[in-house]
């Protein structure tokens, strides 16, 4: 008898402590709470996803920009070819307005690049 009676005391117990452990929060405070985060989330997509055409859109126009040079220096090439001599071309030179170049300073390209063109 007196087995038992400390058993279901214990059980009393452990019940009144599981029922004080279990906080007091409503429903409606979750529910307003997760909507205010789903909300922020595609909010933040939709930024994302604006920024990712912008970039797309850029790089596009940069790669119509790098034909046309591109196209430009064959037109010089041939051009320079068909010259011929050293006076043929210090005159397509002046022609062109080109200038000497003092000093020549290269773009280093890092080893996580993107993308190139070859």
């Amino acid at each position: 008898m007196n087995n038992t009676l400390t058993i279901s005391n214990t059980i009393v117990s452990v019940k009144k402590r599981a029922t004080a452990i279990r906080p007091n929060i409503s429903f409606k405070k979750v529910y307003i709470t997760l909507f205010i985060l789903l909300s922020i989330s595609v909010v933040l997509s939709i930024v994302q996803f604006g920024s990712m055409i912008k970039a797309s859109y850029m790089f596009s126009g940069y790669e119509k920009q790098l034909d046309d040079l591109s196209q430009q220096n064959r037109a010089l090439e041939i051009k320079l070819s068909q010259a011929g001599s050293l006076g043929s071309i210090e005159e397509l030179v002046a022609e062109l307005d080109y200038e000497e170049v003092g000093t020549i300073q290269y773009i280093r390209v890092l080893e996580d690049q993107v993308a190139t063109k070859q």
